[in-house]
């Protein structure tokens, strides 16, 4: 009996039969119902994807110079974009600013303009022309939503190379402080960080710039300033209280190893001194000459090294850059080989030890001053010396190489911003394995 009611029970006919005494309307309100609902769903779910505030840096050195440390201090809080190419002086910034804001729904804008506007010889504007182009930009930037930080202009030294008399400086800090503040707009005062420290730490030998140790300081406030503005914690992530660390690191290289430099140097703050041997190191030939007086004689525990893109480029019988194929290199690849045998000998006699970053990717359309391809026939060549020396290779090729179009300049062997912050987090953590 039991076996005679089970086999007549059907779950899918029962179902069915109940669906179908279902009213029409009622089963509308349903369908309605679950339309809403996938619709709500898929709201929220693009809400929490962008639940990352996105940041935007404008303007002059002052917010641009320190980018790595800002997007460093605010990962995981916060999305920092920086714009490249016109953006540091007023009259050009009105141009632009439009393109600028179209490319992304921003939360909050830091903003800085003032030194170019003093120093730059086409778009110099005076004080009067300066306030109202300034106001101009705030109140386009506030129109789109966005949150607003201010950057003061830092002080110069009194020695600097443009011969920029503090007063403007203040003149024009002045101006626009007296606008910000009109609009209700956070002020990160870089200013007066730098005076009152010791500015001769704080700036560049130029005067202008900021030092290492300056643009940390810089990069931090910013950072702590942009996360009270989102309301967003990043305090922990400073580490300026820490011992000063007794590990020396010398990175050398050139205008690539320049751009990633202060990362690194932050990166591994508490942990070594970072350096960067004097300028744009170039090629080997000119390493040959400067060798001796990049290492000084100090005591360094890991040095970081690269040659290459200026190695493999045209030269003219001067030595200085051609825009001709059939000009030689200036150091062909045997002359290339050579060379790097010889530093090698020299950077092991430190007792350092050695890290080889390889040469980074010519783009296909850079022109007749580097050939595409070129870079690679270089590295072959140098991790063959690497390999014989025993020497710890970091291939910044191969890594960089899936992610030109985000992090390369179009047609430049340069890469930007976050580009140089991408290669400075692969230094840093081969250097940090090195000073284990």
């Amino acid at each position: 009996m039991d076996n005679e009611i089970l086999q007549n029970v059907n779950p899918r006919s029962d179902a069915l039969a109940l669906f179908k005494s279902i009213p029409s309307r009622i089963l509308l309100f349903l369908f309605l119902m679950l339309g809403l609902l996938s619709r709500v769903h898929a709201e929220n779910t693009d809400a929490s994807e962008k639940q990352v505030p996105q940041v935007l840096l404008i303007g002059g050195h002052s917010v641009s110079s320190p980018y790595p440390i800002v997007s460093l201090m605010l990962e995981g809080a916060a999305d920092v974009h920086i714009v490249t190419g016109g953006a540091n002086n007023t009259t050009r910034s009105l141009e632009h600013l439009d393109a600028w804001m179209e490319k992304e729904d921003w939360d909050l804008i830091c903003f800085n303009w003032g030194l170019e506007d003093i120093r730059h010889r086409r778009f110099r504007t005076k004080p009067a022309r300066f306030g109202k182009n300034l106001q101009a930009l705030v109140t386009r930037m506030k129109a789109s939503g966005a949150k607003l930080v201010f950057s003061t202009t830092p002080p110069v030294a009194k020695e600097n190379r443009q011969r920029i008399p503090q007063e403007v400086i203040d003149r024009y800090n002045q101006v626009a402080l007296n606008i910000v503040k009109k609009e209700d707009i956070e002020v990160v005062d870089i200013a007066a960080l730098v005076a009152d420290r010791d500015p001769k730490t704080m700036l560049a030998e130029n005067g202008i710039q900021f030092s290492d140790t300056g643009e940390i300081a810089v990069g931090e406030m910013t950072a702590q300033a942009i996360a009270k503005t989102l309301d967003r914690d990043v305090s922990m992530k400073s580490k300026a209280t820490l011992p000063a660390p007794r590990k020396k690191v010398l990175i050398i290289g050139d205008s690539i190893s320049l751009g990633y430099h202060r990362t690194v140097t932050y990166l591994l703050r508490g942990e070594a001194v970072v350096e960067h041997a004097e300028g744009n190191n170039q090629g080997t030939t000119h390493g040959l000459r400067e060798i001796d007086n990049w290492l000084g004689g100090a005591k360094w525990d890991v040095i970081h090294f690269n040659f290459g893109l200026h190695d493999l480029k045209h030269v003219d019988e001067n030595g200085k850059n051609a825009q001709d194929r059939s000009a030689p290199q200036q150091a062909d690849l045997v002359a290339y080989e050579q060379n790097l045998e010889i530093l090698i000998g020299k950077l092991q006699a430190t007792g350092a030890k050695l890290i080889f970053a390889t040469t980074t990717p010519v783009p296909q359309d850079h022109g007749p001053l580097r050939d595409p391809g070129e870079s690679m026939k270089y590295n072959k060549v140098a991790l063959k010396l690497m390999q014989e020396h025993g020497i710890t290779v970091n291939d910044l090729h191969s890594a960089v190489t899936p992610n030109l179009k985000q992090y390369q300049n179009p047609a430049d062997v340069h890469f930007t911003a976050a580009g140089s912050v991408f290669l400075g987090r692969l230094v840093a953590k081969e250097i940090r394995q090195a000073l284990k």
